[in-house]
């Protein structure tokens, strides 16, 4: 005969996760368990608030959005196969560009597009798989203005790199 006892009888002070049946049920009956959190402790629960604290102390409160532009099919296509030289820009927003990226870093995969780092801000542009446009996302670590700025210069680069001023973009996707 085989004795079973519980987590919860062992040391309750450390038990965050108690096992029920379906529906939150405790069951000793040999249904089929599943793993539910029980409690978390505060410390716990205040750990991502605390690293969130520290990041934007170290690197500023970020500012975040995207933009779409239309882009015809070869335009599109032409900007999925960028090169960091395509770029002849050497400033963002006012501070040295300090990467020019088509590939990712951490594995030398194809990003299909561009990304443009600054000290406190980059942009990266890439085709829509789906849709006649070019997607830019942006982020800064200084000010909705830097964004702005940011956003401008990268629709202005963008557009140079693919030879054509004409594109507009459009406010839209998120913010």
């Amino acid at each position: 005969m085989v004795r079973t006892v519980s987590a919860e009888k062992k040391a309750p002070e450390r038990a965050f996760f108690v096992l029920t049946a379906p529906y939150g049920r405790p069951t000793r009956t040999g249904r089929s368990w599943t793993c539910w959190p029980r409690r978390l402790p505060r410390a716990l629960a205040r750990i991502p608030e605390k690293h969130y604290r520290e990041l934007t102390a170290e690197f500023g409160i970020p500012y975040y959005t995207r933009i779409d532009a239309p882009a015809t099919p070869e335009q599109k296509a032409k900007l999925a196969k960028l090169t960091p030289d395509a770029v002849k820009e050497s400033n963002l927003a006012g501070e040295p560009i300090i990467a020019k990226l088509t590939k990712a870093p951490g594995n030398d995969a194809p990003i299909r597009g561009l990304k443009v780092v600054a000290e406190s801000g980059w942009f990266a542009a890439r085709p829509s798989g789906t849709e006649n446009i070019y997607k830019i996302y942006a982020e800064s670590f200084k000010s909705q203005t830097h964004l702005n700025a940011i956003l401008s210069e990268a629709q202005e680069m963008v557009n140079n790199a693919l030879g054509s001023s004409a594109v507009v973009p459009e406010r839209g996707g998120r913010t």
